[in-house]
């Protein structure tokens, strides 16, 4: 029934839910490097040294992003070109909504980085955030099936919620650049706000 109700592909909605889930894994366990140098005194050489901070902060989260990027591009470019799973014409959208998604998570992440005390307390918060954003963002399951009001506002707190949204929209509807940009514009507003704050947290501590 739900099948009929709106459009779905079991397969197609495992492979764009699974791979921005487990792709946060990887963004967030590399964010958690910024804890490791501080366990390990490399921040505060660096922080006495002529390379300023931004320089820092700019090579862990560039890294991260990259690394994220890469692992979610390949992964559907594997099943696009391999295994022959449609996903639409719109490739400029698709990487497009792959790279802002990733920003995201880079900038989740490195407010998780500040608000935990070291790189320990982070690796039990990563799967905490990552398999609930993920429940309540709808990579397990499609949320047209999800009734209660609750969870789907909550789900607008994910980043990974408005990335599915737009793949979809790609796959499933081919949404016009119109329909995407304000999906965009949401993982954009992820991305600044909590870079802002994650980086004024990290800063803080880090004095």
């Amino acid at each position: 029934e739900s099948e009929a109700a709106f459009a779905y592909d079991a397969q197609i909605h495992s492979l764009i839910g699974m791979g921005l889930f487990f792709a946060s894994f990887t963004i967030l366990f590399m964010v958690n490097n910024l804890l490791e140098d501080r366990r390990l005194g490399i921040w505060d050489r660096v922080i006495h040294s002529a390379t300023p901070r931004s320089a820092m902060y700019a090579g862990h989260l560039s890294f991260s992003f990259l690394t994220g990027l890469f692992q979610i591009v390949l992964v559907f470019l594997l099943f696009n070109l391999v295994f022959r799973v449609d996903l639409g014409q719109n490739w400029p959208g698709v990487l497009i909504t792959i790279a802002l998604y990733t920003l995201a998570i880079v900038a989740v992440g490195l407010f998780l980085a500040g608000l935990v005390g070291n790189a320990q307390q982070m690796n039990i918060v990563i799967p905490i955030f990552a398999v609930s954003s993920a429940m309540l963002g709808g990579a397990y399951w499609p949320l047209e099936i999800v009734s209660n009001r609750l969870l789907l506002n909550l789900s607008l707190l994910t980043p990974i919620r408005h990335a599915l949204d737009a793949l979809k929209g790609i796959i499933y509807y081919d949404y016009s650049w119109a329909q995407l940009f304000p999906l965009y514009a949401v993982l954009l507003g992820f991305a600044v706000v909590f870079m802002l704050l994650g980086l004024f947290l990290i800063d803080r501590r880090g004095r």
